[in-house]
């Protein structure tokens, strides 16, 4: 017939169901590996007899049927068989197996490490240490994103006020306005004012603060006890205020 590939996980399933002499059950569900392993605990080569090592390996099957995953490893006695091994020893029964005329299970089978590495520890730790780097590093854009939003919800509402009440033509004076972004200050915003049709564009400082000097020879036409309006405009924000001149 023709040859069809499977995930390893599957194949450990159909194959742990197939040796363990249980009725073969498809899945459409998805079977994972392990991400980590530990070492078998045994050196030497020991045996099993056909009903001990069904026993063994129906603890895949049944591991899987429960937790959706291939297990990490299963156990004989006091031994720990690692997911390598135990795959190992899947792949030489099933061979085993397929290369009789009759097509029947041994007696016994010897349990041996597995002279290739099928899954990689290492591998298996670089891929969840990834894993996990992706994970803080989507946290970290979450975090900047929040940020970023919170800022956006902030300025969206400036509100702008206009302190100056009085300047004196007899010398420099000062227009000041008051940025906040509900309730806050933010440093470095530009505001800009207008004094009798010139135009000023300065920053805020730390304290929400924007401010201009409007020099004396300006100031020394106007008419002591007048009144004149000043403007202060910030994005789409404008707003005015009279001042009263004085000497």
């Amino acid at each position: 017939g023709k040859a069809t590939n499977l995930d390893l996980s599957k194949w450990i399933y159909y194959t742990s169901q197939y040796i363990g002499a249980q009725p073969i059950r498809n899945t459409s569900k998805n079977i994972t590996l392990p991400l980590t392993y530990i070492e078998s605990s045994f050196n030497d080569p020991f045996s099993l007899s056909r009903l001990d090592y069904r026993a063994v390996i129906n603890q895949i099957r049944e591991y899987i049927e429960e937790n959706g995953t291939a297990p990490a490893h299963i156990t004989y006695n006091d031994k720990i068989i690692n997911i390598n091994d135990y795959c190992y020893m899947l792949a030489s029964i099933i061979s085993k197996h397929t290369d009789k005329t009759n097509f029947t299970f041994m007696n016994s089978f010897k349990v041996v490490k597995s002279p290739i590495t099928i899954i990689n520890n290492t591998d298996l730790e670089k891929a969840l240490d990834t894993a996990k780097n992706q994970i803080e590093n989507l946290k970290k854009e979450n975090t900047a994103l929040k940020k970023q939003l919170n800022k956006y919800k902030i300025e969206s509402k400036p509100n702008l006020k206009l302190t100056t009440k009085t300047i004196k033509k007899s010398k420099n004076n000062q227009l000041k306005a008051i940025l906040k972004f509900s309730g806050k200050t933010i440093k470095g915003k530009t505001v800009t004012f207008i004094f009798n049709g010139k135009v000023y564009t300065t920053k805020t400082n730390s304290k929400g603060i924007a401010k201009v000097t409007i020099k004396k020879a300006v100031l020394k036409k106007f008419k002591t006890g007048n009144k004149i309006y000043y403007y202060a405009i910030y994005g789409n924000k404008n707003i005015k205020k009279a001042i009263k001149i004085r000497k």
